[in-house]
């Protein structure tokens, strides 16, 4: 994720002046710990398995000739409880994109694509085919957009997951286009760098008001630490423990983004 967007996420949650009130996650319930970072206000803390991060270029295509382009983004990749795990990409100068995944494979091979990054309903299917209209990024906007998933989505032929394949460092996101249709930006998956932080909003409804949610995740600037992420209603209002919860739980990301 770029700088910009980062600093813009901590600025937000540097101007809540007591919205959100720390806490830790064990299982499914938020539990009470409350916790703060210096001069700045309480938010909830919560407690990941792990973060994934990768930069989306172009020269990390494994395609031949190599895919020269301006365009660019990032994608993370946040597991917690074990059960669920929530995505996030952004990407800018891009046009006629399509597909975008998070694939089976090493920086070196193409392999099956996983989890659907945009028309997740249509994984392991070809029912969306053709009827995702592409759409153009300006070279000076910024695009992103968010998702949910199973780490335990079985890998074709194996007995692994795509949670096994995150850990171990071969899983990559992969962003299709119509120019580029074997992927135009890619990046590998590699465990969230202790001094960067990461951070996405996403359209969901709490009681609140608030219609985004937002996440700040590991230990560098503004960030909560290794492993954890804040996360606060983008409108600058508190969230409830119970929307705290609903945050992070992906199965209600993913209906709350019309996904199914």
């Amino acid at each position: 994720m770029n700088s910009s967007s980062v600093m813009l996420i901590v600025a937000f949650l540097a101007a809540v002046s007591s919205s959100c009130h720390g806490t830790s996650v064990q299982g499914r319930e938020l539990q009470g710990s409350m916790g703060s970072m210096g001069s700045m206000s309480k938010y909830y803390t919560v407690k990941v398995d792990a973060l994934y991060y990768t930069p989306l270029k172009g020269k990390f295509v494994n395609l031949l000739p190599p895919v020269k382009t301006s365009s660019s983004g990032a994608a993370a990749v946040i597991v917690f409880n074990s059960s669920y795990a929530l995505g996030s990409f952004n990407f800018s100068n891009i046009d006629g994109v399509y597909m975008a995944h998070i694939h089976n494979g090493s920086k070196t091979t193409n392999g099956f694509p996983i989890v659907w990054g945009l028309n997740s309903s249509c994984a392991g299917t070809l029912a969306c085919a053709g009827l995702w209209q592409p759409f153009s990024v300006p070279a000076k906007s910024h695009y992103s957009s968010s998702y949910s998933f199973s780490p335990s989505l079985p890998i074709p032929g194996s007995n692994l997951t795509i949670g096994h394949q995150l850990s171990m460092g071969l899983a990559y996101f992969n962003v299709h286009t119509i120019a580029y249709q074997g992927g135009q930006i890619r990046g590998q998956f590699a465990p969230l760098l202790k001094k960067k932080t990461i951070s996405s909003c996403f359209t969901t409804t709490l009681a609140s008001g608030t219609t985004q949610a937002c996440y700040l995740c590991g230990a560098g600037k503004g960030g909560p630490g290794k492993d954890m992420c804040y996360l606060c209603g983008s409108n600058m209002m508190p969230v409830t423990h119970a929307e705290a919860t609903k945050i992070f739980d992906g199965v209600a990301v993913a209906k709350a983004s019309g996904l199914f």
